[in-house]
């Protein structure tokens, strides 16, 4: 052993007395120097920021317009007196003018219509005919044009205003006389504005009454302005000297969880990655030196193997390379704690694996070092090999996420029919003619977008949580009344929608859809009940969806064929709008509560009463014999948690189940509101969709690892694995009377008995060569050539695994949904390593083999 020891010795001294080891030492030295001074101090939050907090600009345009004369709405005109006249003014013209834009596009809407009717009766006389087509055309292009362009208009103006608001509503935060008791008298507040209240306005701080300020403001709008953190953190450089553009209002917890997720990521790619760079070029030439006259033959002379003396050379660079990470890692590590409160595992963690991913690198270096002996070849085949690596995981990263955003993501329960919506908003039913998914309504009423909307797919996985690329289609959901579905999904390509949905019905007869228009400002959710579709805005509002509006007649033969908008000479095509105002009637409640997504609110048919999940408490509302929904009962979760944990709500008959962000299950009896059972199947990884039977009598649990964990209310002592096919790519579950629904492996969605779990319907695309060969390629070639390859860019997966404290088994308050977990963060680990060791073994046996 002692003749191997004297070989790794030997790597030591060629580095200290080729001064690269005390090089090195310096460098990181001077970069731990440099960032010493960087440090922060939390404060409270109190500003308003235009792109951060005003989540509907348009709503709370037309909130603060609308409402500052009524009766009731004290708090709204107490800031309208507030705010300069001229804006107040512009304002008002704002809102004006988008409303008579959005007339005057109905107008147009029903011109065009008036004119179709009469092209269809004009069919028996060509020449008419298409003169009038002709002269139809330049109406609807320039009519389209000049449409586009006053909406482009008055998105800008809309981006303007919503920075002067955000300015003006500051500056009012920092006076000292905003609070009005009258004003806010017999009005439930935050129990943070509470809080400073009972302490007496006279005695806060200046920093405390701008933030019941802020909290006041913010309440007063509700959901159109977010109140905030309750502190905001200010970053400086040196105690004089303040970073500004790092400021973030977020809590020292908050930063800290969501930094720390980030450190693997950041560390790999950037700390990482400059250190491996420089830690081969130090070490290419250890390897080669060893074939220089008179060095292998001494070394050969004593009692050692040859595989031992390279695997010993080998070990030598590693050790180097050891001693410079544990100093540079240990040293941000101290700084991360002591200057920035934040002491993380996940740095030290990356120590090893800093090694490993070096030594994976390094035994190409060898490999190469005894097939050419040269440095300069190791170095140069060694940067193609990562050039190679990264090649195969960029591949392999824009496939796999087009083919998630492509993933069958919510099925609908409509009988024998196969309907869903992917995560790209793509609304899809089986074909039986081509035997593959047919787009029924495509994302764009411009053809010319369909780059932009592919674009989109790879951009990232669009339903990531916790902030998403894309909101959350509204439904879709089955209307039994009129045999139609219905959905609210993103347009793409139009900013003067931006978070607006557009509304689109599509009759299941004919198959035939129409965009009617779009769904209100801040609509967060679609259900339907025995009476109808019901819309859920941010604020807790409902409104009962006027079906007898509809347009789409799905006995009428040109339902099927008719487009929905012309196109014009130049290819592009004006959506038909139709007027929206009558659609949707609000329905209640009174007492409302802010529901923060669709994940929140659920509804029961079977008993008409719709189930919100705010702030770790449980509303129940029920609809009366008017037909409104009021608030029938409420309870607060038995569970020591933050606020801020994330859960979802499924309301099923009886029963209603509501899953936290921990993994925690909860399930609760909805007539007496008490907790029934508690579950947790699942530690590590968090949910991503809560379903329940009509009845109550199941819910299924869908994971980001693509499990599905079912619950059978008959037999409630614990949760179960189906016996179904795809388990580990299952995306989305639908309950349909007895049987159930459930999407897998991208494009296949199966149909089985609940009782029995027994396939009954099976709808996939055949993979082929001919029939789909992006899909091919993907599964058979670029998949599994990916797995064998090593993925060294991908360690810090595996480190944010083991560090980020996810296993919520030892740490109930961490919140699963905001960590981006992967589901097989080992397979870096065992790819790596296998593939280091065959490079050693081929190194080794070239070396044995070979005469010097």
């Amino acid at each position: 052993m002692r003749p191997y020891l004297a070989i790794i010795k030997d790597s030591f001294r060629a580095a200290l007395a080729s001064r690269v080891l005390y090089v090195l030492l310096f460098l990181i030295t001077f970069l731990l120097l440099v960032i010493a001074p960087f440090h922060y101090q939390e404060t409270l939050d109190w500003k308003i920021d235009s792109q951060n907090n005003l989540k509907n600009r348009v709503a709370l345009f037309e909130r603060l317009v609308d409402r500052h004369d009524d009766e009731g709405e004290e708090v709204i005109k107490h800031l309208w007196d507030r705010l300069p006249s001229s804006l107040t003014d512009e304002l008002t013209e704002f809102v004006e003018t988008s409303r008579a834009n959005e007339e005057e596009a109905v107008d147009e809407d029903d011109d065009d219509q008036e004119t179709a009717v009469d092209d269809g009766d004009a069919e028996e006389t060509p020449d008419a005919e298409d003169s009038e087509d002709d002269g139809d055309v330049e109406i609807q292009v320039g009519g389209s044009r000049r449409g586009q362009r006053n909406r482009d208009e008055l998105f800008f103006r809309e981006l303007r205003l919503s920075d002067e608001i955000a300015n003006e509503l500051n500056t009012i935060i920092k006076s000292d006389d905003f609070y009005d008791a009258q004003v806010w008298e017999g009005r439930a507040l935050e129990n943070e504005a509470q809080e400073y209240l009972d302490e007496g306005v006279e005695n806060l701080s200046k920093e405390q009454t701008r933030r019941l300020n802020r909290l006041l403001i913010g309440q007063a709008v509700s959901p159109t302005i977010q109140s905030g953190a309750a502190t905001s953190l200010d970053f400086y450089y040196t105690p004089m000297y303040q970073v500004e553009f790092l400021s973030t209002n977020q809590t020292h917890s908050q930063f800290k969880s969501s930094f720390a997720s980030q450190i693997p990521y950041y560390f790999d790619k950037f700390v990482l990655s400059i250190g491996l760079i420089i830690a081969i070029l130090v070490t290419a030439n250890i390897i080669p030196e060893t074939f220089e006259p008179g060095s292998l033959n001494l070394l050969l002379s004593k009692p050692i193997y040859r595989w031992a003396l390279l695997v010993a050379k080998f070990i030598g660079g590693c050790a180097f390379v050891a001693l410079c990470a544990s100093y540079l890692f240990l040293g941000l590590w101290l700084w991360l704690g002591l200057g920035m409160g934040i002491w993380d595992r996940s740095i030290l963690l990356s120590i090893p694996i800093y090694i490993l991913v070096f030594a994976i690198y390094y035994s190409v270096s060898t490999f190469i070092g005894v097939w050419f002996r040269s440095p300069i070849v190791s170095v140069i085949m060694t940067a193609l090999f990562w050039a190679f690596c990264f090649g195969i995981g960029s591949l392999y990263a824009w496939v796999n996420t087009y083919m998630h955003n492509c993933q069958l993501a919510r099925p609908v329960a409509v009988g024998n029919k196969a309907l869903a919506v992917d995560y790209s908003h793509a609304f899809v039913s089986w074909d039986e003619t081509s035997a593959s998914w047919k787009n029924q309504i495509p994302p764009s009423d411009n053809p010319g977008e369909d780059f932009a909307v592919g674009a989109v797919r790879v951009m990232g996985k669009l339903d990531q949580a916790p902030e998403p690329m894309l909101p959350p289609t509204l439904g879709p959901v089955y209307n039994s009344l009129t045999q139609q579905v219905l959905l609210g999904h993103i347009k793409f390509g139009d900013p003067s929608t931006m978070g607006r949905s557009a509304f689109t019905i599509v009759d299941l007869e004919t198959m035939s859809n129409r965009k009617v228009g779009n769904f209100p400002n801040g609509a967060v959710d679609l259900l339907v009940d025995d009476q109808g579709p019901i819309v859920v805005g941010g604020g807790g509002s409902f409104s009962r969806v006027d079906m007898s509006k509809s347009k789409v007649d799905p006995n009428a033969e040109t339902a099927k064929n008719k487009p929905d908008s012309k196109p014009g000479p130049s290819g592009r095509t004006r959506s038909k709008q139709s007027n929206m105002k009558g659609w949707f009637n609000e329905i209640g409640p009174e007492n409302s509560k802010t529901v923060r997504g669709p994940e929140f609110v659920d509804i029961s048919v079977s008993r008409s009463e719709i189930a919100i999940l705010n702030q770790l408490s449980l509303f129940v509302y029920k609809r009366n014999t008017e037909g409104n929904y009021e608030l029938d009962r409420q309870v607060e979760l038995d569970v020591e948690l933050p606020d801020s944990m994330s859960g979802q709500v499924a309301f099923g008959g009886d029963k209603i189940m509501v899953v936290l962000g921990n993994g925690q299950i909860i399930t609760l009896n909805a007539d007496t509101m008490e907790e029934e059972k508690s579950y947790q199947p699942v530690t590590r990884v968090a949910y991503s969709e809560v379903v329940a039977s009509e009845d109550g009598n199941w819910f299924g649990v869908v994971y980001r690892n693509g499990q599905l964990w079912m619950l059978d209310a008959e037999n409630p002592e614990q949760m179960f694995r189906p016996a179904v096919t795809g388990q580990g790519s299952v995306s989305g579950v639908a309950f349909d009377g007895d049987m159930i629904w459930v999407c897998d492996r991208t494009d296949r969605m199966s149909q089985y008995t609940l009782e029995s779990f027994e396939k009954q319907t099976d709808y996939a695309p055949p993979c082929g060569v001919f029939s789909t060969p992006f899909v091919f390629s993907y599964r058979y070639i670029i998949k599994p050539f990916y797995k064998i390859c090593p993925k060294p860019g991908e360690f810090y997966k595996l480190v944010a695994y083991l560090s980020n404290s996810s296993d919520s088994k030892t740490n109930q308050e961490v919140d699963l949904r905001m960590s981006g977990a992967d589901k097989d963060p080992w397979s870096p680990l065992w790819s790596g390593v296998g593939f280091m060791c065959l490079m050693l073994v081929l190194s080794c046996l070239m070396f044995h083999y070979s005469d010097y």
